[in-house]
């Protein structure tokens, strides 16, 4: 049993992570300009922005006629 029991507390170990996947992540209907505007004002105060809902672009109006 305690060897069973350090294979599942190693395999959840090496499950978790400290530090979310970087580089090339684009997400598709974003606002990039708001996206980017929050982060380099973000930066500039030295804190890291992980975007879990990141802000859409607005959605197009439709106009009646």
């Amino acid at each position: 049993m305690t060897r069973s029991l350090l294979l599942a507390l190693g395999l959840l170990a090496t499950a978790c992570t400290t530090e979310p996947p970087t580089g090339g992540v684009t997400y598709i209907g974003a606002d990039e300009a708001a996206i980017t505007a929050i982060e380099s004002g973000a930066s500039n105060r030295g804190v890291k922005v992980y975007w879990v809902n990141p802000p859409r672009k607005p959605e197009p109006t439709k106009s009646g006629g």
